[in-house]
């Protein structure tokens, strides 16, 4: 989630602007500029992605919040911004009941089987999955 926190501002302010100069210029023969820029900004990509991945716990697994917590979470953001009056407060409420299913700890299986059966993976007393 950090690496795209970070990752993905670049991406969406040079790199897709970039390519899409290049595009434009490629007739004149001009996309060289633009696709120096696309390069640089996809190595700071991948700087990025290189350096989050050497911290602790970046292979870490997190789980995802359940479909009702997330349905919770909008309609609560959603009820706050339509409904007028003091009655839109209560869309806080909701917010806070899928926050709260959101936070709960999720069931991880002790065994992982990916559909095919190509790659298994098993849970350790550490709470992390290993390759089986």
């Amino acid at each position: 989630m950090l690496a795209n926190g970070l990752a993905i501002p670049v991406v969406g302010l040079v790199v897709m602007p970039a390519a899409l100069v290049s595009v434009l210029l490629m007739p004149f023969g001009l996309e060289w500029l633009p696709l120096r820029v696309l390069a640089e900004g996809l190595s700071l990509v991948t700087l990025v992605s290189d350096r989050i991945s050497e911290l602790p716990g970046a292979d870490a697994i997190m789980a995802r919040p359940s479909a009702a917590a997330m349905l919770l979470l909008a309609a609560g953001f959603v009820w706050l911004a339509m409904i007028a009056g003091a009655l839109r407060w209560a869309g806080l409420l909701l917010m806070l009941a899928g926050g709260a299913l959101a936070l709960r700890p999720p069931v991880m299986p002790d065994l992982l089987i990916a559909r095919a059966g190509e790659n298994v993976a098993m849970m350790t007393e550490q709470g992390l999955l290993v390759p089986a």
